[in-house]
């Protein structure tokens, strides 16, 4: 059997992994990550983070994947791909020069159209290129410098249960999920919400869902600060809940938005003060996959919890 050629072996496996990035949101209903502690009945669902990744599949891509199936199946219709297929007029001959012409030409397609992202969803992965507010004054505009200057493309998404110190504990540094951006903003501002929920949890733990949906008969300072449906029930009741619209100009600098993602999986981000590229919208500090990012999300997900917090 003919093999293939080293120039299609190296596109076919660059390009494989691009396609992996760039078509995980075709929305395909992920497999939940369970995430058991040092009990078994503690247990946390978290969505397979690249299936929610940013934007649509890029159509270059699938026409490049088009492209070398056709060459595939050109130079190589006698292998056992295609070895119940005898067409003549396919019968061409490839000698290098027309290896590297066909090689340049998807070169070409992929640096002009690369992995692109939708037009509302935008996204900001480097804090060095955003603008923090100058002189900020309220709080809510302290935490959306706050959220800003945590943004880190490298954060890797990690849903483990990690055991923390109390107070201010935190997991690694390169780590975490959507709660812990919103955590670690409210902590440059002073404000550490491992401790603020464990509190209100101690003295109102019925209230939390902890016992209905994780089974908990007690509190857990390692992941109840972490767990969003707490953070909800907690913004909720130190803080203000605010209207749930569709209008842009009702999501103000500084409040928390929470999400449900395919109607299963919670997820959480801060409003900031910037705004999308058509300056409809404001973009969000989150964390769903792709590192802590400055992103234009707003309406990406279904919006299920609208919130004001702070001291």
């Amino acid at each position: 059997m003919e093999s293939f050629p080293s120039w299609f072996k190296l596109l076919l496996a660059e390009n494989k992994m691009r396609w992996q990035s760039c078509t995980a949101l075709s929305f395909r209903e992920p497999e939940p990550i369970r995430i058991a502690s040092n009990s078994e009945s503690d247990k946390e669902d978290f969505p397979l983070s690249k299936n929610f990744s940013r934007g649509r599949s890029s159509s270059a891509h699938w026409l490049i994947g088009v492209y070398i199936i056709i060459l595939a199946f050109i130079k190589h219709k006698e292998t056992y791909f295609f070895n119940s297929f005898k067409i003549k007029w396919l019968e061409i001959t490839f000698d290098k020069k027309t290896q590297m012409k066909h090689f340049t030409f998807l070169l070409i397609i992929t640096a002009c159209f690369g992995c692109k992202k939708s037009e509302n969803l935008s996204f900001i992965n480097d804090k060095s290129t955003s603008i923090l507010i100058e002189n900020p004054i309220t709080f809510q505009e302290k935490l959306s410098n706050a959220a800003i200057s945590i943004i880190d493309s490298t954060i890797v998404y990690t849903p483990n249960y990690t055991a923390i110190k109390y107070p201010n504990g935190d997991v690694p540094a390169k780590t975490g999920v959507c709660t812990d951006v919103v955590i670690r903003a409210y902590r440059k501002l002073g404000i550490d919400l491992q401790k603020e929920v464990h509190e209100d949890m101690i003295e109102n733990f019925s209230l939390y869902p902890n016992l209905k949906k994780w089974g908990l008969k007690k509190c857990d300072t390692n992941i109840d600060h972490r767990r969003v449906p707490n953070l909800e029930i907690f913004f909720a009741r130190k803080g203000t809940k605010l209207p749930i619209s569709e209008n842009a100009n009702d999501y103000k600098t500084g409040e928390i938005v929470t999400w449900m993602i395919g109607n299963k999986f919670p997820h959480i981000g801060i409003i900031t003060h910037k705004k999308s590229p058509d300056g409809k919208r404001p973009m969000l500090v989150h964390n769903v996959g792709n590192g802590q990012v400055l992103e234009d999300c707003l309406f990406s997900y279904e919006i299920v919890g609208h919130f004001r917090y702070g001291k």
